[in-house]
């Protein structure tokens, strides 16, 4: 079982506290974040991305990052990070 947020438009300061709200209320289930109508992706909110990831596998849960356009895969990298390095909390082992 698990919990599919979808948020939209631009992931930015303003959506940073409705993202970790949706994400902290998925209890004692996988998360899937759908990027597929969001725009951008900024920063803090990777950044919650990436807690999330760590929070989960220290759980024994997953979190999954599904529809990522080629526009996230680009502002991805210019952070220095891909859809797994954000799911798996940038665990380098």
């Amino acid at each position: 079982m698990h919990s599919v947020i979808a948020p939209q438009g631009k992931l930015d300061l303003t959506a940073v506290p409705a993202l970790y709200a949706q994400i902290s209320a998925a209890n004692d289930v996988d998360v899937e974040v759908d990027l597929t109508h969001v725009s951008q992706v900024g920063a803090l909110c990777a950044q919650v991305l990436i807690a999330a990831g760590v929070h989960l596998r220290a759980t024994n849960r997953r979190l999954s990052l599904s529809n990522v356009s080629d526009t996230l895969l680009r502002q991805f990298s210019v952070m220095g990070l891909t859809p797994e390095r954000i799911t798996e909390g940038c665990n380098d082992t």
